[in-house]
């Protein structure tokens, strides 16, 4: 009895580590790599972790575009008369800032055609603003301005034209955009208003909230535009910006936020390692996990006892865990408090205050509104532009494509007048 016993639990013993074997086999082939719990195409593993030339941080916490890259990328459009002069990009250089040089190169190709281009050829022709069409000419041949922004000069024109603040992230920059002329921002500008472009790639309200502070009595725009994207935009605590310290970290292996948790880190090095801590199995001292790490099964197990709340590794980096329980979460999200002091120091200026919502893409078949955030905008008006799915660039990266730019475009151009009108209508 005891021997037949023992040749069932053996049976069973070499079924389940056959079973084992089959799903790690399985798990590897299908592209699950043992030791990560998760995998993120924004982010990669260095050997040897560095700092990406292309933004810097200024005294408010606002992230710029470094006067390195605005130098070079201005200097070689005064230089280079076509793209194919244009010297290989540095692989220490940003590629989305540096890529800016290649668009605004490819304006003088005479087989290139936009609404853009068109813009800047008929200007010559228009002196009802001579201010504003000097500033816009300057910006065809130089487009990162003294602040270190993709635009126009931030200062007051003397122009009839109706002026536009506009506060956002890579969506309002253009990344994406065939050109990034193509950007909803640079048609807003060919369609007749003058366009203060605040946006920086990554950037948070945290960061629009400080560029309303600094900009709005400067400029005392006639319409301050919110583009919220419903992403990284929705935050539950409050990131207060330090002088000098970027809202990321550009780095080869991806951009790391410095504030992830309301807790900066004190470098890239730091963020780095928070972020694979997040991804991989912690290693090394921690025996358990050195051994789920070592195969893709191990690292399921893993997962699972994290997400039921019986491992909690914290948040790490270069050994350390930070304690986190200290800082504030709130129920609805803070981004709300931050766009309702904009809204406050716009209507200060006599300013008209708008959110503009980008919809997110979420599980690459539907996007994500307002209505499914609760409390999110916390009673704030907003409005949402009648963008699909066909708009965006779904297979790459999730940013509008060239119609969605142009929809977005349209939509603010509608509103500008509608909006300022109900404002006025109240006094």
């Amino acid at each position: 009895m005891k021997v037949k016993l023992r040749g069932n639990i053996l049976l069973a013993l070499i079924s389940f580590l056959l079973t084992l074997a089959l799903a790690e086999g399985f798990l590897r082939l299908t592209g699950s790599q043992p030791g990560f719990k998760t995998y993120s195409k924004k982010f990669k593993e260095v050997d040897s972790l560095y700092v990406l030339e292309g933004y810097d941080a200024d005294s408010n916490g606002i992230l710029r575009i470094s006067n390195r890259a605005k130098e070079f990328v201005c200097n070689e459009l005064h230089a280079k008369k076509s793209v194919n002069e244009i010297a290989p990009r540095s692989p220490h250089q940003h590629k989305g800032v540096y890529r800016v040089l290649s668009d605004f190169m490819q304006l003088r190709d005479e087989s290139y055609a936009s609404d853009f281009k068109s813009f800047l050829a008929k200007l010559s022709m228009d002196t009802t603003d001579e201010e504003l069409i000097t500033a816009i000419e300057s910006y065809s041949i130089c487009p990162f301005n003294s602040d270190g922004f993709k635009s126009i000069g931030f200062r007051k024109y003397n122009s009839k034209a109706k002026s536009i603040l506009l506060l956002g992230d890579s969506f309002t920059w253009g990344h994406s955009a065939s050109n990034i002329t193509n950007c909803f921002a640079d048609l807003l500008l060919a369609k007749g208003y003058v366009v203060y472009n605040s946006s920086i790639t990554g950037t948070d309200p945290a960061q629009y909230l400080q560029i309303a502070r600094a900009l709005i009595p400067k400029l005392e725009p006639d319409f301050v535009v919110v583009n919220f994207y419903m992403g990284n935009d929705i935050v539950y605590f409050e990131r207060k910006p330090l002088p000098h310290v970027p809202v990321f970290y550009c780095t080869n292996a991806g951009n790391l936020i410095s504030c992830p948790e309301g807790i900066y880190f004190k470098d890239a090095s730091e963020a780095y390692e928070h972020f694979l801590s997040k991804i991989k199995i912690p290693t090394g001292k921690n025996l358990f996990g050195t051994l789920c790490a070592k195969s893709v099964v191990g690292t399921l197990l893993w997962t699972a006892l994290e997400e039921k709340g019986m491992l909690k590794p914290g948040m790490q980096a270069n050994g350390k865990e930070y304690d986190v329980s200290k800082v504030p979460y709130y129920d609805k999200p803070y981004s709300n408090v931050q766009l309702a002091e904009i809204k406050a120091i716009a209507e200060q200026y006599k300013g008209t205050f708008m959110i503009a919502v980008i919809p997110a893409i979420v599980e690459g078949d539907s996007l994500l509104f307002p209505k499914d955030v609760a409390g999110l905008f916390d009673g704030l008006e907003y409005f949402v532009p009648p963008v699909t799915l066909q708009h965006y660039q779904k297979a790459v990266d999730g940013h509008y494509n060239d119609r969605g730019h142009a929809v977005h475009a349209a939509f603010i151009d509608s509103l500008c007048p509608i909006i300022r009108s109900r404002r006025f209508s109240t006094f």
